[in-house]
């Protein structure tokens, strides 16, 4: 287990992830954040990339019509 005070308040996950939640580095700091902007201003460098290794990968595909088989009736357009 990490030594929050060692690794600078962060604590990781199981897969190496910083745990936002348990890490004291995102607490509110009166003695050295002087308002809550001053503690968005300090956190928000380093939050912005850890929120974002926590999001899943996933590849994307583009759905299209499936291509007609050879053998499949052809559809008519419907006429009145």
């Amino acid at each position: 287990m990490a030594d929050p005070e060692v690794d600078l308040g962060f604590v990781y996950d199981n897969q190496g992830r910083t745990n936002i939640p348990q890490s004291t580095f995102f607490d509110l700091n009166l003695n050295v954040d002087n308002s809550v902007e001053g503690h968005i201003d300090r956190i928000s460098f380093t939050l912005a990339p850890e929120i974002e290794e926590h999001l899943l990968i996933r590849s994307w595909l583009i759905a299209g019509r499936p291509p007609i088989h050879p053998s499949s009736p052809r559809r008519q357009p419907f006429h009145q």
